[in-house]
């Protein structure tokens, strides 16, 4: 995925994030630390990539593969090429990094 559509989701869901909050009786600063911790990561994953540390590496996969398995409690069908494919190969590489998992190429 190129760079300028990474931004373009970021955007979006940035956008989306606090349209959901407007207008409501609600304080707002949950979303804004939401919003905050989208921007962080993504600063330090895509404009900024350096090399993560383990701990690193194993809360993005766990924080992750919580996010997985909360959507396919919710119904979502897990396939190949699904909005969560970029995050499951991520997730392997850095369980192969890690060695949780062998590269079985």
């Amino acid at each position: 995925m190129g760079f300028d559509k990474k931004i373009l989701e970021l955007s979006r869901t940035i956008y989306q994030t606090s349209v959901m909050v407007h207008g409501t009786k609600q304080n707002p600063s949950e979303q804004i630390d939401k919003i905050r911790a989208m921007i962080r990561e993504f600063i330090r994953t895509e404009v900024v990539p350096y090399e993560l540390t383990n701990q690193e590496k194993m809360s993005f996969i766990l924080k992750n593969e919580s996010l997985i398995c909360e959507a396919i409690a919710k119904g979502h069908k897990a396939s190949n090429g699904d909005e969560f494919q970029p995050v499951r190969d991520k997730m392997r590489k850095y369980r192969i990094e890690l060695g949780i998992i062998k590269d079985g190429k």
